[in-house]
């Protein structure tokens, strides 16, 4: 869950999309992801985002279970 950011005056939806969006940018240009089609979801491991993201100031709590 993300809120507005009274400092920098980002909406949580310009945050959530935008910093995305630069983090996968970046990675393409550092050629991190492989070339043609590849989904968002695999184009990079989740822990390189959630890593990316806890560097531009978000925090994210993580929760790890086993149960179906």
């Amino acid at each position: 869950m993300d809120r507005y950011d009274e400092k920098t005056g980002f909406t949580a939806m310009q945050r959530l999309t935008g910093w995305h969006a630069s983090i996968m940018l970046i990675a393409v240009l550092d050629r991190k992801v492989r070339p043609g089609v590849v989904s968002v979801e695999t184009a990079v491991p989740g822990k390189t985002v959630v890593d990316e993201c806890r560097r531009r100031g978000f925090a994210i709590d993580e929760k790890v279970s086993l149960e179906p």
